[in-house]
């Protein structure tokens, strides 16, 4: 059954989110394109390397939590097949315990993980344009990329007529 919001959205913005999210990441992609419109927007920020493959931190993540162990904050999860794995030297945003870093991604991947979670027009921006206050650190890119259904010929396309 689909969420009460699907396909209630003309503009989505995601800055800095997608990094903390629990494996498959590609489902959250999924999600995002499912609240948009035909032919709405993403626009997306996360930390992330130039080149390279995205490193999961965490890829196995089933039943989780975070513990304390004396001083140290580490994750124990069960996996689903049942095995118990323990991670320490845990990365975390906003501080200790405040929003755990599940992943580092990469430009290749993102873009092509928004594709296959059916996106297109999918575009990092590849230079600041400040005059429009499009500006970004060295680890991150803004990227657009648009729900088909604008002039692509997919369900709901909202050209050829009022």
């Amino acid at each position: 059954m689909p969420h009460a919001l699907a396909g209630s959205c003309d503009f989505v913005v995601s800055l800095d989110v997608l990094e903390h999210v629990a494996p498959p990441w590609s489902l959250a992609l999924v999600h995002l394109r499912e609240l948009l419109k035909p032919g709405g927007v993403l626009v997306l920020t996360v930390p992330m390397l130039p080149d390279g493959s995205t490193i999961e931190h965490f890829p196995d993540l089933a039943e989780y939590e975070i513990v304390t162990r004396g001083a140290e904050r580490v994750l124990v999860n069960r996996t689903r097949a049942g095995e118990v794995q323990v991670f320490e030297d845990l990365v975390f945003h906003g501080g200790p315990g405040a929003t755990l870093e599940m992943r580092i991604c990469s430009l290749p991947d993102v873009l092509a993980d928004l594709r296959g979670a059916g996106f297109v027009d999918v575009r990092p921006f590849d230079r600041p344009v400040p005059e429009y206050g499009i500006v970004w650190t060295s680890t991150e890119w803004p990227i657009v990329a648009r729900a088909p259904g604008s002039g692509d010929g997919a369900p709901g396309d909202r050209t050829g007529g009022p």
